[in-house]
C-alpha cells in the first residue's frame, strides 16, 4: 500500500512539472525553421528534508551542483542526523538532468553508522535514489528512496550559477 500510494505521489509530481514544449523561434529562411531549445543551466540546490521512518526519523540537508559536467551532470551530498538517536548518514552521489524541470539523483554513503568508511555498521550501507522536481520558479522537490531507510522528502531553492550560460536570440 505504501509502495503504491508513493508511486502515485511521484508520478503526480513529474506530471506538474513538466510544463512545456521547447521555445520555438518561427524565423523562416525559404525552407527552413530554427528551433531554439531551452538550455541547462549551471545552478546550486540547497535543501532540507525529512525521513520518516519511524527507527530512522531523522532532518536531512542536501547541497548539490547540477549540469557542470557536460550541460547535463553534477554532484550532489546530504547529510542525515537522527532526532533521539544516533542515526547518522552522509551520502555522496550523482545527479543528472533529464528535463529542465526533472532531474535524477543516487548515491551512497559514506560516512557515518551507515557509510562505506564506517567501522561501526558495514552490513547496512546507505543508499539512496530519487527524483529532483521543479514545481514552481526557483523552488524544488526531492523525493528519494532507499531499502535502508525507505521514502526521504525534502524542498528547497535553486542559485543559477551563471545567468550568461543562457543565450538570448533577438
Amino acid at each position: 500500500m505504501k509502495k503504491s500510494l508513493f508511486l502515485v505521489v511521484l508520478g503526480f509530481f513529474i506530471s506538474l512539472s513538466i510544463q512545456g514544449q521547447p521555445e520555438v523561434n518561427l524565423k523562416s529562411t525559404k525552407k527552413s525553421f530554427i528551433i531554439k531549445t531551452v538550455d541547462l543551466y549551471p545552478n546550486l540546490d540547497l535543501s532540507i528534508g525529512y525521513v520518516p521512518k519511524s527507527s530512522y526519523e531523522s532532518i536531512k540537508a542536501n547541497i548539490s551542483i547540477n549540469n557542470i559536467i557536460f550541460k547535463r551532470f553534477g554532484l550532489y551530498t546530504s547529510i542525515e542526523k537522527g532526532f533521539d538517536s544516533s542515526y547518522l548518514a552522509n551520502t555522496l552521489g550523482i545527479t543528472a538532468s533529464v528535463h529542465r524541470y526533472v532531474n535524477l539523483f543516487g548515491g551512497i554513503g559514506l560516512f557515518g553508522n551507515y557509510g562505506v568508511l564506517s567501522k561501526v555498521n558495514r552490513a547496512n550501507i546507505r543508499k539512496e535514489f530519487g527524483v529532483g522536481i521543479m514545481p514552481y520558479k526557483q523552488t524544488f522537490i526531492r523525493i528519494g528512496w532507499s531499502f535502508e531507510v525507505g521514502p526521504t522528502i525534502g524542498a528547497g531553492i535553486k542559485i543559477p550559477l551563471d545567468n550568461l550560460h543562457r543565450k538570448v536570440e533577438k
